[in-house]
């Protein structure tokens, strides 16, 4: 509207109100705009440089820094609060200028922060196939594993979560027993518990260690108990086997290295002289 009033016959009359509502309007969009990514960054980067332990003992600099960046723009916002209209508060003298501070300021950090999950990335891979987001989410949980476990399905295949124990009371590091998987219903107890202890990247490391730990075992012990039951003459027992067994991933492997052995003993039959010799196998 105010654009149709510059195109009046009449203009020369409020020429002077129009010009002035132009420009305030004008500075109403633009310092509405920049406040609105000076807030969304901030409300981002607040959670992890003010409440997040892993940041502020890996960035510490950049932490003290942002200490003050945040005083600056809560503020602002107090600021703009208390003048309850935007008109007012938006065609202040210097609050762009003060906006534009605190966006270059904010962005300082968040390169830092970038580079900071980019290290974290090297450390522990997995965290390439995770958003930004969930990164930062673990990142900041990392002194609380039990936050950090329902994250595993996005770095870890057909892993759904760890069972946690506290044996030295709720408020110390879990440690970790067993895991769930996210494919159907299944849980595989480890041979000895996991304390989820030190930054998070290590142990989640220790995490990938334990679980080939425990297919390991159970690889091994069923493969004993395969030949002890007698599942290699007789089929009713090979079914008993694996519905039974602990870990469905190694009773399949189990049946891959007996079919392998049945196989085998076939090929020297039929090199003995029996043409039978894999059939009969």
């Amino acid at each position: 509207q105010v654009q149709n009033m510059f195109a009046s016959r009449f203009l020369s009359t409020f020429e002077s109100e129009v010009v002035f509502w132009q420009k305030t309007l004008a500075n109403v969009s633009e310092v509405s705009a920049l406040i609105a990514e000076v807030q969304r960054s901030w409300a981002f980067l607040e959670n992890l440089f003010i409440h997040s332990d892993e940041v502020k003992k890996e960035l510490p600099d950049d932490s003290d820094k942002f200490v003050g960046i945040d005083q600056d723009v809560k503020d602002i916002l107090k600021q703009g609060e208390s003048m309850n209209l935007a008109k007012d508060f938006c065609n202040q003298g210097n609050i762009f200028q003060k906006l534009e501070k605190a966006q270059s300021q904010l962005g300082m950090c968040e390169k830092a922060l970038n580079e900071f999950m980019d290290g974290k990335r090297r450390a522990f891979p997995r965290f390439y196939f995770m958003s930004s987001a969930d990164l930062l989410d673990v990142l900041s949980n990392g002194n609380s594993p039990a936050k950090v476990v329902p994250q595993f399905p996005k770095f870890f295949i057909a892993i759904e979560d760890y069972t946690l124990e506290f044996p030295d009371g709720e408020t110390a590091r879990p440690h970790a027993t067993g895991m769930n998987a996210c494919v159907g219903k299944e849980y595989v107890p480890f041979p000895e518990a996991l304390p989820l202890l030190g930054k998070v990247e290590v142990y989640l490391d220790k995490c990938i260690e334990w679980f080939r730990m425990a297919l390991r075992h159970f690889a091994k012990t069923d493969l004993g108990r395969y030949f002890e039951s007698g599942c290699l003459e007789d089929g009713d027992k090979r079914g008993l086997f694996i519905a039974s067994g602990q870990a469905a991933q190694c009773a399949l492997l189990v049946q891959l290295i007996t079919w392998v052995v049945l196989v085998e003993s076939g090929f020297k039959d039929v090199e003995g002289g029996n043409e039978n010799g894999v059939h009969d196998a």
